[in-house]
């Protein structure tokens, strides 16, 4: 089988039975959210949809879908990201100055964007060679716990096609 990107992944299940459980990825919904609490009993499903369609699917789509424990999905909410506070790096959000920051250490470096659950802080940052990352922090250690390269994409798209915060400026440097 070949390797699919996920805006082909989810073309081709669009008007199939499997779509809802991709449907987060699209970003319809005023947050995304994954399921939680899918059992073992389900994983089936997304070897069904691998067969069906005739690809693998991206390992990191798999790591993030199947993450923590075992097969279990986990709860992805975005804040919004209004341009009533900037970071120093000009990208927008409404929580520059949460708690959450402080409570959990996390760096100024690292632009928080969600929760997953009460185990993890959803952080975008830059990584060495200048690109983003999609990190969850972990709020138990206090330290930086999984970092997805693949997503963050992604999720970035739909921030910035609702909120315009990451291609803000972009036009007039033209």
């Amino acid at each position: 089988m070949n390797e699919i990107s996920l805006e082909e992944l989810l073309a081709v299940i669009e008007d199939t039975d499997y779509y809802p459980l991709f449907r987060p990825l699209l970003g319809y919904e005023d947050f995304i959210k994954f399921y939680e609490g899918i059992d073992d009993s389900m994983e089936h499903l997304l070897d069904e949809v691998q067969d069906l369609v005739g690809f693998e699917f991206p390992g990191d789509l798999i790591h993030v879908l199947l993450m923590t424990n075992g097969a279990k999905f986990f709860d992805l909410t975005l804040y919004q990201l209004t341009e009533d506070d900037n970071d120093k790096n000009g990208l927008y959000y409404n929580n520059a100055t949460a708690p959450t920051r402080k409570e959990f250490n996390i760096p100024e470096n690292y632009l928080i964007v969600g929760k997953s659950s009460d185990l993890f802080v959803v952080c975008a940052t830059l990584d060495e060679e200048g690109y983003l990352s999609y990190v969850l922090w972990d709020t138990k250690n206090k330290e930086a716990g999984i970092v997805y390269d693949y997503l963050v994409e992604v999720i970035m798209a739909e921030i910035d096609y609702y909120t315009g915060a990451f291609s803000e400026g972009e036009e007039d440097e033209e």
